[in-house]
């Protein structure tokens, strides 16, 4: 049970840096510098759900999907157009991508949390 908390505590720090991240990427012109910074917190998500996620119950399985289809989806693309343009830390860097984050998965994950912490 403390393997699913500290997983899932990470991960959910995980999404809270990442709003900070895009809010951030956002509010200053989407710059490449601010996708940076937002692509190393959505890789540290990917790799806590690539290598602890079996630890949940399979009920949380499908949103750990979504989750991991978004953040490697997401990297694919970051990484095709920033190969493709090679773009400088203040360049503008915005790509197309239908896969939205799965924010009920998140808010599913953020509940269960809550329940392990009141056992």
């Amino acid at each position: 049970m403390e393997d699913r908390k500290a997983f899932l505590r990470e991960l959910l720090q995980c999404f809270d840096t990442s709003l900070a991240a895009y809010r951030t990427y956002i509010s200053e012109g989407k710059i490449f510098r601010n996708a940076c910074l937002l692509k190393i917190n959505n890789e540290q998500a990917l790799a806590l759900l690539s290598n602890h996620s079996a630890i949940l119950p399979d009920i949380y399985q499908p949103d750990v999907i979504a989750l991991a289809d978004h953040y490697s989806t997401w990297k694919s693309k970051w990484e095709q157009l920033a190969a493709q343009t090679k773009p400088g830390p203040d360049d503008v860097f915005v790509f197309p991508n239908d896969i939205t984050f799965p924010r009920e998965s998140a808010v599913r994950l953020e509940k269960y949390y809550a329940s392990l912490k009141q056992d």
